[in-house]
């Protein structure tokens, strides 16, 4: 079960942390963390990391990997996000 994951492009331009599981393994898990996000201003490259509280909730599992995966930050810009995870990691 991560403790972090990346969620954007692999570069970790999005990423949760601190991440505390419930029912991992089963069918759904629960998680409860941090949303970390590059705010871009004045642009990607020199923006700034903004935390904000964060649940992930990761279901349909197959051959014993979860496939998808929901992230909800009610204070973050955006979102909730819904991301497709294969063996490249989430989409």
């Amino acid at each position: 079960m991560p403790v972090q994951y990346t969620l954007t492009c692999a570069d970790a331009n999005t990423w949760l942390d601190k991440l505390q599981w419930t029912g991992w393994g089963t069918p759904t898990a629960h998680a409860t963390g941090e949303l970390w996000q590059n705010d871009c201003e004045p642009s990607c490259a020199r923006g700034q990391f903004v935390q904000y509280p964060a649940s992930a909730t990761a279901t349909d599992m197959v051959n014993g990997h979860y496939t998808w995966l929901e992230v909800s930050a009610p204070q973050a810009p955006g979102g909730p996000y819904d991301y497709v995870i294969d063996s490249q990691g989430p989409r």
